[in-house]
């Protein structure tokens, strides 16, 4: 950071504080106002009180109307496109490099396998509870064929979930769809 006031220049900015206090007998906060905001320190634009200093920077509101300043970089932020959107280890270097990085005796898991209890774990946690499952039966009911008990055509009922009476089923081509089975009276082995 070079000094406004002088030639001094550092990039440390705990060193060029230190230089302001000694030198030009200025607090950070006042040489950003003298140098930065001609002698005047900023404003909230809403309602006009001062505004926080921040490592030679002011906020652009008070903290009462920090909300506004999300707002504005919630506009502005998730429009801009990735910057390797569309792009290869082929016809990129910089994800080639972060490829190569990673394969191989490079990548630290070369070499090791998951613990069963750790796939167990993973397999837990990829399972979805009964109340995505029955959500997810309200939102696509249209796409699947509910019935009442667990019929010929099913081939296995994969989960069933703590007493209830949802369960997946298969059909006999192959298709997947939902069949609503009453727990108690389905012999589940």
């Amino acid at each position: 950071m070079d000094c406004k006031l002088c030639e001094f220049h550092n990039d440390n900015l705990k060193r060029f504080s230190d230089h302001l206090r000694s030198v030009h007998k200025l607090s950070s906060e006042q040489y950003t106002i003298e140098t930065d905001y001609s002698g005047t320190r900023p404003t909230c634009p809403v309602c006009g009180q001062p505004v926080r200093y921040v490592s030679f920077s002011f906020k652009k509101y008070c903290k009462d109307h920090a909300r506004l300043a999300m707002v504005e970089g919630g506009k502005i932020g998730g429009q801009a496109e990735a910057w390797n959107k569309g792009e290869t280890k082929e016809t990129d270097p910089r994800i080639a490099a972060i490829a190569s990085l990673m394969t191989g005796s490079a990548n630290p898991f070369y070499g090791r396998k998951h613990t069963q209890e750790t796939l167990r774990k993973i397999s837990e946690n990829k399972m979805l509870g009964t109340m995505s499952i029955e959500q997810r039966i309200s939102e696509r009911s249209s796409e699947f064929t509910l019935v009442t008990s667990c019929s010929q055509e099913c081939k296995t009922v994969r989960k069933c979930h703590r007493g209830r009476t949802i369960c997946f089923s298969t059909r006999n081509d192959n298709t997947r769809r939902f069949v609503k089975v009453d727990v108690s009276s389905h012999n589940m082995v």
